[in-house]
């Protein structure tokens, strides 16, 4: 094989060329075995034997834009010497261009047949240029995507922050809004900031949108790695405070959700709203009311701006819905119409998002 990938965690490759020599047509391009989030990006890869093979328990596997050829596509749960039968999950295929024939990856097997499994067949998974060759009894794999993205209409999002609790409630039903709403954003092709951590609906909408194809950057401070993260999905971001969590989601976000949540996501929220009304940002902010969860809270909305604190315009900051899609669909329609405090331009917002980070070091 020419790069292997063994036993490592959040890696991306990108814009590689591999290319074997006449005289090993049995060689790998790239093996990744053992190894959890990893991409392969925009890559050539020309070898005689499996364009990239992925073993022995890797999870958590991206390959997109690679172009493969003379040998085999990309070979999924491979049975070869070793732990390479190990159980493979969580991989998505796009865009690949492949001019050889769908087939089985025979040449993947150790030279002695009796060490390995007689339903060799239906341990294999090889993709092409337009479809996968699904074999027979497929135990080895899990949420297997095989995709091809072209024509898309751009989704208007590029990227949502999603505030939720690090609980899951004790409603079925605020799991499943997270569930759907991770749902949405892969339906759209939208990547997802959030604050880190795989417990509660943090975990569940994270780890939807990762299994569906899309980005995940979870911002975490650091003093609570221990309290969030087991097992996190996509990249990570770890940072000082809290103050700079905010603002590093913020920074990389084009929109705003809020699902149920407690005093963290509240003042996530409620803060964002501030930023809005202020002139800071004009991007929309959206409130999942899931059961009626936000209702209070709006009603003291309301009652700010009965008794004089909010002004009406100001209520519309925010973009209310019951269901994921209407959400999302009212945010696309967005437009501010309140009155800012100040011109964006006067906050010099990137040295606003920043001035956190300069603090920390300075106190």
């Amino acid at each position: 094989m020419h790069l292997k990938f063994d036993k490592c965690f959040n890696v991306k490759a990108s814009n590689l060329q591999v290319t074997a020599p006449g005289d090993s047509p049995n060689t790998d391009g790239i093996h990744v075995t053992e190894t959890k989030n990893i991409k392969i990006l925009n890559s050539v890869i020309r070898t005689g034997d499996d364009c990239i093979s992925i073993v022995s328990g890797s999870k958590n596997v991206r390959a997109i834009g690679i172009t493969c050829g003379p040998g085999h596509g990309i070979s999924i749960g491979s049975l070869g010497a070793g732990n390479s039968a190990g159980y493979v999950s969580n991989v998505l295929v796009d865009k690949l261009r492949s001019p050889t024939p769908l087939k089985s990856s025979a040449a993947s097997t150790p030279e002695n047949p009796e060490s390995v499994s007689s339903s060799i067949s239906s341990r294999q998974f090889v993709c092409g240029n337009k479809h996968c060759n699904e074999k027979d009894g497929l135990a080895s794999y899990e949420n297997f995507i095989m995709e091809s993205r072209t024509n898309e209409q751009k989704p208007k999002f590029k990227r949502i922050c999603v505030f939720c609790g690090s609980r899951a409630g004790y409603k079925a039903s605020f799991s499943d809004a997270a569930l759907e709403l991770g749902k949405q954003l892969v339906e759209k092709k939208i990547d997802l900031v959030y604050g880190g951590g795989s417990i509660g609906l943090k975990g569940l909408i994270s780890m939807t949108v990762f299994n569906g194809g899309c980005h995940v950057l979870g911002v975490i401070p650091k003093a609570l790695l221990s309290h969030e993260i087991s097992e996190t999905n996509g990249e990570v971001k770890i940072v000082e405070d809290m103050h700079q969590m905010k603002s590093e989601m913020s920074k990389h976000a084009d929109a705003f959700i809020a699902l149920p949540g407690g005093y963290g996501t509240m003042e996530e929220l409620l803060e964002i709203i501030a930023w809005a009304q202020l002139g800071i940002h004009d991007k929309p902010v959206g409130l999942l009311n899931v059961d009626g969860y936000y209702n209070s809270l709006l009603s003291l909305f309301d009652k700010g701006v009965e008794e004089g604190f909010i002004q009406g315009s100001e209520r519309n900051i925010v973009v209310i819905a019951d269901t994921a899609a209407e959400l999302l669909r009212k945010m696309e329609e967005y437009a501010p119409v309140h009155e800012k405090v100040a011109p964006k331009q006067c906050w010099e917002v990137d040295q606003l998002l920043e001035s956190t980070s300069r603090e920390t070091l300075t106190s």
